[in-house]
């Protein structure tokens, strides 16, 4: 074949094979090699690069990393091919057709894998810099024919829009290929030259030049752009992926802060400056606060679905700006009071949270928030003719506001030391009232007539009343009052549980000190040597009245508190039908001297009877009934020729109180 040179390589390693294979005529340079986007440039070198001049078909080989250099002989190669005439124009020819066609969007006459080949052997024989001058000259014509599109000043915004979307995502697709083509250049030449741009960042930079920075067409386009946000934001349907092509283009084109960011954040504080001015007239504090949501909920969903991320502190801080720092004072003067009489708990969640992201928010909420409290305790406190439900309102107040803190402003302390101090200022403003009320507040939860609440409950509740204690400065006129109530409580015994008493005792204690309490705690030591001293006053011997039969099995138990049936029947010597009368005349009678086991209303062979510690009787005297047995004839019982009396009186000392 004229004109045709061939050259073959095989290189055999450790087993490993790596076959190369190169083609050259005068039109076309086909080679099978891999164009891998990871194989390096000094990986796709030119076959003709590999012979060294006047080697005789020498090839210098590494076969390894840092391994020593392998000549291989080719045999019968004399010298290095030349290329044909014209070959640089004839191939930039080919190339420039190709271009050409992806630009008009017509069918490339030329297979890619020729086209790459012609691209790499241009490359290898050191024309790769007037390549890329020349590929750099015909994408910048091209560019620059698309400039007059754009320069009606009649056509319509939309379709101005549009247009440009069209050119640019166009423009995006012919580099894309281009590249594709021109990868090998791309991947030595600019790999070589970092002070030239990369192909694609070459068309960037053409298109950006001539087109996007073109002063008529950026200012129609960043226009555009800002007009169909406003309509967004109004509410109107538009075109969501029209706007985040074009963003993304200035974006790409880096030219989205020069361009467009400082217009669209000016266009954005002049929007919500005028709707914050207009809607906190208009609208209700809770009503407004919803929409201050919704306003950053919209603008944070606007930087998911189009807007560039680097954008978003700077809007965000905007809107919150306009629509909440330059209010502060006056949402809450409108509003505040409202809120907490409610109190509208999901609203307050949201007024902290809105506050809780602009400086000094959460300060003038607090502030504001003091004023409240003081306000409206005070109003309590101060109208005499409230006396009567005073502590019942402090206590309902209290428990309100802690559930505000808790609930609405996340616990913050700076919120709970101010409910605190707001307390202990305005309680203290009537002297001396509040811990007078405060003291018959708890004499009337106290007394036993009370039976509004369980124990756990009233416990909750001098929890309660401990809270506004620690708040009062008066303190030793709450004790003196105590005092007295205490005394008549536990004189009279009216007092409802001693348990409580002493817990109430044991926390003025804890927050007093031990010198506050003394008094108190006196009281009750009086009041449990009295309670001894009259039990035992109370405590001497009874008078059982009771039988013969009956003093006989009592009189048993001095020498044991438990004994069986058997064993009573064999100390008594009693007839068994008499006997087991008498023990349940003991056992299951109303005065049950003895309790006997197992239960039950009958005397068995096999039952137990234990003295009954726990018997008590008022009377002093008792008189324990017999069982009368069933006669089926009118005669009586005769022991030893003696008529059976039917009372006896004993005195029985025995465990007896």
């Amino acid at each position: 074949m004229s004109g045709v040179a061939k050259t073959a390589v095989s290189v055999e390693e450790g087993g490993n094979q790596c076959r190369k294979r190169s083609l050259l005529t005068n039109d076309q340079c086909n080679n099978k090699r891999s164009k891998s986007d990871e194989m390096s440039a000094n990986e796709k070198k030119s076959n003709f690069s590999m012979l060294t001049p006047n080697s005789n078909g020498t090839v210098m080989m590494m076969t390894k990393p840092g391994a020593s250099a392998k000549k291989l002989v080719i045999k019968n190669f004399k010298s290095k091919p030349n290329l044909p005439e014209n070959y640089q124009e004839t191939t930039w020819s080919k190339l420039r057709e190709a271009v050409i066609a992806i630009q008009t969007s017509k069918a490339i006459a030329y297979s890619l894998e020729e086209l790459y080949q012609a691209v790499e052997n241009m490359c290898s024989h050191k024309m790769a810099s007037q390549l890329y001058v020349n590929l750099t000259n015909l994408v910048e014509a091209h560019v620059k024919a698309n400039i007059e599109q754009f320069l009606s000043e009649s056509m319509d915004r939309q379709v101005f829009l549009k247009r440009m979307d069209d050119c640019w995502r166009a423009h995006c697709r012919q580099m894309i290929m281009i590249r594709s083509i021109f990868l090998y250049l791309d991947r030595t030449y600019v790999l070589q030259n970092p002070s030239i741009h990369s192909i694609w960042d070459m068309g960037l930079d053409l298109f950006r030049h001539h087109i996007a920075m073109n002063t008529l067409v950026q200012t129609r386009t960043v226009d555009g752009l800002l007009l169909l946000i406003e309509k967004e934001r109004g509410g109107d349907a538009v075109d969501i992926s029209l706007l985040k092509s074009l963003l993304r283009m200035l974006s790409d084109l880096q030219i989205y802060q020069d361009a467009f960011e400082q217009k669209f954040l000016l266009a954005t504080e002049r929007l919500y400056a005028a709707e914050g001015q207009r809607l906190m007239r208009e609208l209700p504090v809770p009503q407004y606060l919803a929409h201050v949501e919704k306003r950053l909920r919209e603008e944070n969903e606007r930087l998911l679905h189009y807007l560039d991320h680097s954008t978003k502190w700077q809007l965000i801080h905007t809107v919150e700006r306009q629509l909440l720092s330059e209010h502060l004072s006056g949402i809450l003067s409108k509003g505040l009071k409202t809120l907490m009489d409610g109190p509208r708990l999901s609203d307050l969640s949201t007024l902290y949270s809105l506050f809780s992201r602009v400086k000094d928010g959460l300060n003038e909420l607090c502030n504001h928030f003091n004023a409240y409290i003081k306000t409206k305790g005070r109003t309590i406190v101060i109208e005499p003719e409230r006396d009567k439900s005073m502590v019942a309102e402090l206590l309902e107040f209290k428990e309100q506001l802690d559930h505000v803190v808790g609930t609405c402003f996340q616990r913050n302390e700076k919120f709970t030391y101010s409910v605190r101090e707001a307390f202990e200022h305005f309680i203290n403003q009537r002297q001396n009232k509040p811990a007078e009320l405060i003291a018959k507040f708890v004499d009337v939860k106290l007394r036993a007539g009370n039976k509004e609440a369980t124990e756990e409950e009233l416990e909750r509740l001098l929890d309660k009343i401990m809270v506004l204690f620690r708040f009062i400065h008066g303190k030793d006129v709450f004790e003196a009052f105590y005092k007295k109530d205490l005394a008549k409580r536990l004189l009279v015994g009216k007092s409802a549980s001693v348990d409580a008493e002493k817990s109430m005792l044991s926390k003025l204690k804890q927050e007093c000190g031990g010198g506050f309490t003394c008094k108190l705690e006196g009281m009750f030591k009086d009041m449990e040597l009295s309670k001894d001293i009259n039990i035992t006053y109370k405590q001497g011997n009874k008078e059982l009245q009771v039988s013969l039969f009956q003093a006989l099995v009592l009189l048993l138990f001095n020498d044991g508190d438990n004994l069986s049936f058997e064993e009573i029947k064999a100390n008594t010597n009693i007839e068994e039908g008499e006997l087991r009368r008498t023990l349940q005349s003991l056992a299951c009678g109303k005065a049950r001297v003895l309790t006997k086991w197992p239960r039950g209303r009958e005397v068995q062979d096999a039952d137990t009877f234990t003295f009954n510690n726990e018997f008590t009787n008022k009377l002093f005297r008792i008189k324990i009934n017999q069982i009368q047995m069933k006669e089926t004839n009118s005669k009586k019982l005769v022991v030893n020729g003696l008529t059976v009396l039917d009372t006896s009186v004993f005195g029985f000392e025995h465990k007896l109180n």
